[in-house]
């Protein structure tokens, strides 16, 4: 984000610039160029002008602007006469705050000016959505049903006299003190007084007909108790079938832990939807930011090659920098949708390094609160035959399990060190060794455990190791654990070796520019983003593109008779998917079907997950490259 305001104040050519957030009272720096703070009273913020519209906002000479001459900002340090600020607009529309330009002088600046601020706003936001967008994913999915343990019951007895008698933990359960005459009221005096006339009621009619009943309820934290789930179960008690009942037995337990599991369970059940809607609506915006910062590139090297500009080496090497971080961003956001994937065994080759850089970026920003990060790598490149998101799955427990071990605030003398390699001609292992205070005997022997936890209620489950085993035990390999209490902990997850014959493949790519002197080729692109849209345009502009931010107006165009030597359409759009679009142009314009190409920011829905399988050959997967979309283009030209 720093980088993004230097590169701000470079390319403007200005002495101050400056990332802001905007709140009810203040506006806060994230990041500052050419002068210190931290922020100032939203009353005297430019910034909260600029927030009032989608808009870049523009002042020449704020001492000619009625809104801002007697602004303390202008009149006293840092006295700032020129403004130039792009809002920054999360996926949601809301406008968080600025990227913004500041002079001590009046100026002017033109329209690509302008454009290179929006664009590098799009590069803060997309920073900043990542940021917000960070999911704990300690444990995945559950690979099988919890089984419902309610135990420590509790019992009560009213007879038909409606004398009650109790178990001794009935007083523990409902927390009550015995006393005589001992009276339902008394025993559920914790329970709000409507819950109590409902059990009265309930237990008379189970008395007078013999009808047994299940109730539930929930009591809201208080000072001295959290919150609190109780089944009770009632049934008659008969001495024969055709006699009434003599009492009615009333059994509760208190089952707020299954409780609390089974809505975990239910939260871990949508992960995947999840994982895979955020990578969708950051993908879009790394889209037009990628797509933008690789043409701005692109010109800055042409402008430092030919010594038109003596600073224009450095912005291009900046530009570089900022290139770098959105692919490490899209590469974080490919381990989230890896992680996301549905529980059910996916088998192909997997090559373990890529396993362990993909866990890697999920945990990169929590290990390095924790302890430095290494990885021993013995050169061999093991393979195995597996699903590759479930030892993701595996591995991203393992090395949050080692950074919460060893805790934060020691990062300098603590390592989390993974190592793979080649163990023998029928196996490979991974194994994640950390510097953390170890296990004592009587916790290791239960750390696979199904919900054996040592972290505090609200931190875990104790699921997260007993599913690694299943999947690890599935995939026909062993974990192993070594710990020793102040020594730290070792666990290896052993697993099949996988032998291919396979010869790498060999990718031949030819620069972009000699792409422009072979036969241009007309282009619709179809995409509801507009940003996206444009960046395509300008990476394909060696093509005649035609760009439509509605399917239903691209259809109408299709049916009027135009044609086109490659369609473009992306999957996910409000009004009609791409699928459906698909779907439209194959019954419309049959002709054409061969020529469409999809592009896929990540799927959430089983329907367009399927049609991704059946267009794989054709997918282009955002954030989206020139290169990627050149080759694409010629691919489809070439069959059709």
């Amino acid at each position: 984000m720093h980088e993004t305001a230097k590169l701000v104040a470079k390319l403007l050519g200005v002495p101050m610039a400056l990332v802001s957030l905007v709140e009810d009272e203040r506006q806060w720096f994230a990041s500052t160029v050419g002068f210190s703070g931290t922020g100032s009273r939203r009353e005297d913020a430019f910034c909260a002008y600029t927030i009032l519209s989608d808009e870049p906002m523009v002042i020449p000479d704020a001492l000619e602007d009625a809104r801002l001459r007697n602004n303390p900002h202008v009149t006293s340090d840092p006295y700032i006469r020129f403004y130039a600020g792009a809002p920054l607009i999360d996926s949601d529309g809301y406008r968080l705050g600025t990227l913004c330009a500041l002079d001590r002088k009046p100026r002017e600046i033109g329209a690509e000016d302008i454009q290179i601020l929006e664009t590098l706003s799009a590069v803060v936001m997309a920073e900043l959505e990542l940021r917000r967008s960070s999911i704990e994913l300690h444990e995945e999915r559950i690979a099988h049903e919890l089984a419902a343990r309610i135990a420590n019951l509790g019992h009560l007895r009213v007879g038909r006299d409606r004398q009650l008698s109790w178990s001794k933990h009935a007083e523990t359960v409902l927390g009550f003190t015995p006393r005589r005459p001992m009276t339902l009221a008394h025993a559920f005096g914790a329970l709000p007084d409507r819950h109590v006339e409902h059990l009265r009621s309930s237990i008379e009619r189970t008395l007078e007909t013999g009808e047994p009943f299940h109730f539930e309820v929930t009591l809201a934290p208080r000072l001295d108790r959290p919150e609190r789930h109780l089944v009770f179960e009632c049934a008659p008690e008969r001495g024969s079938d055709d006699e009434p009942p003599r009492s009615a037995v009333i059994a509760v337990a208190e089952d707020t832990e299954r409780r609390r599991l089974h809505m975990q369970v239910d939260r871990l059940a949508t992960l995947g939807t999840l994982t895979a809607s955020v990578a969708h609506e950051i993908n879009n915006p790394l889209t037009y930011v990628r797509g933008n910062v690789e043409m701005l590139g692109e010109e800055l090297k042409t402008l430092a090659n030919a010594g038109a500009n003596p600073q224009a080496v450095e912005w291009s090497a900046m530009m570089d920098d900022i290139s770098e971080g959105t692919l490490r961003v899209q590469k974080i956001v490919q381990s989230l949708r890896t992680l996301g994937r549905a529980t059910s065994q996916e088998l192909n080759v997997v090559e373990l390094r890529t396993v362990v850089d993909a866990a890697y970026r999920v945990c990169a920003n929590e290990l390095r609160h924790c302890a430095r990060y290494r990885i021993i790598d013995d050169g061999t490149r093991p393979t195995v035959y597996a699903d590759d998101s479930q030892l993701v799955q595996v591995l991203t427990n393992l090395m949050l399990n080692a950074a919460h071990a060893i805790g934060q605030g020691s990062a300098s003398q603590n390592e989390v060190v993974v190592s793979l390699a080649t163990a023998s001609d029928e196996t490979v292992f991974v194994e994640v060794r950390d510097t953390g205070p170890g296990m004592p005997e009587e916790v290791r022997a239960h750390i696979f455990d199904p919900f054996f936890t040592t972290k505090p209620k609200s931190h875990g489950t104790g699921l997260g190791l007993s599913i690694c085993l299943g999947i690890i035990t599935a995939h026909g390999g062993e974990i192993s654990v070594e710990s020793e209490v102040g020594a730290g902990t070792r666990i290896r997850v052993t697993l099949p070796r996988h032998y291919t014959t396979d010869a790498p493949t060999t990718v031949t790519t030819r620069d972009p520019a000699d792409r422009a002197e072979e036969s241009r080729r007309s282009v619709l692109c179809v995409d509801d983003d507009g940003p996206v849209l444009r960046a395509i345009g300008r990476l394909i502009k060696a093509h005649d593109v035609e760009l439509i931010d509605d399917p239903l107006a691209a259809l109408e165009r299709l049916r009027d008779g135009a044609t086109f030597d490659v369609l473009m359409f992306d999957l996910m759009m409000p009004t009609m998917t791409g699928a459906e679009l698909y779907a439209e142009v194959a019954s419309l314009r049959p002709e054409l079907v061969e020529r469409i190409l999809i592009l896929t920011g990540g799927s959430f829905h089983a329907s367009t997950a399927a049609f991704e399988e059946q267009m794989a050959d054709r997918l282009i997967q955002k954030p989206v490259t020139r290169q990627a979309l050149l080759d694409a283009i010629e691919r489809v030209t070439t069959r059709s």
